[in-house]
């Protein structure tokens, strides 16, 4: 005879089997939509030539929130995840934005080299009152296009090819407050540079510092002594104090490495 107590525990434990059974089946076992869109995001923005070209250090830092994100996206609380997910978005689309920016300039430096062979060919004569010293001439048609290849090797710093050479500047922030020194970022930008340098021996380059009576020379002689003591022989390196607060389109403290070739 078969026991109906013992009957009616089996169909219990049958019923709480597959109970289980059903909640792990509707546990979804990929990553949450957010991440997936983020991650379709992130995927559009390096098949864009512009911004995989362009991204710099804001693609990098995007690219570590995405996949941080999605590696602990089980172990976050709501709330974390929440913020997460905005932080990365917010990323994505600063990364986007300044790639784009960096993009348009450099499409507009192009268009000022084209301006320039068109200028070339019209034989467009120019007089100034007095003539222009070399040292403080443009550089030419070919050494422009060279120092945008060398602009281009220096995707985590702040420059830009004009008449004066290839500009890198190094922000107020690039040096620490109340101090000469550098800070972690400043000593990134400088140590791009410094490959550059050393991978181009007849580059030069000159500082010029902005900022109060002082603490213009320190900075120029900090930046000097940085480089140095990265392979770049002190007489490639020259030294100017600026004798205004700021450089036109810049902010006070600013120093200025302008490379020549």
């Amino acid at each position: 005879m078969i026991d109906l107590k013992s009957r009616r525990i089996s169909h219990a434990t049958l019923a709480a089997v597959l109970l289980g059974l059903g909640a792990c089946a509707a546990t979804p076992h990929g990553p949450p939509a957010d991440v997936v869109r983020l991650q379709a995001e992130q995927d559009r923005l390096h098949a864009d030539p512009r911004i995989a070209a362009n991204g710099g250090v804001e693609l990098a830092n995007a690219d570590a929130a995405v996949s941080t994100l999605a590696s602990n996206v089980r172990l976050l609380s709501r709330r974390d995840y929440e913020q997460g997910v905005y932080l990365a978005d917010k990323m994505l689309q600063i990364a986007e934005a300044s790639a784009l920016a960096r993009d348009a300039e450099r499409r507009g430096e192009q268009l000022g080299l084209e301006r320039d062979r068109v200028r070339a060919r019209t034989r467009v004569v120019m007089t100034t009152a007095e003539p222009i010293r070399n040292d403080e001439r443009g550089p030419m048609q070919d050494d422009r296009e060279h120092l945008f290849e060398m602009q281009r090797r220096l995707p985590n710093s702040e420059s830009k090819v004009d008449e004066r050479g290839l500009v890198v500047r190094l922000a107020d922030f690039n040096f620490r407050s109340g101090d000469v020194g550098l800070t972690a970022t400043g000593e990134h930008s400088l140590e791009s540079l410094a490959r550059v340098l050393d991978d181009e021996p007849q580059a030069t380059a000159r500082i010029v510092a902005f900022g109060s009576p002082g603490a213009q020379r320190d900075r120029a002689l900090t930046v000097r002594d940085y480089l140095n003591a990265r392979g770049v022989e002190r007489t490639r390196i020259d030294i100017r104090v600026a004798t205004s607060e700021a450089p036109a389109g810049g902010s006070p403290g600013d120093v200025l490495i302008v490379v020549r070739e």
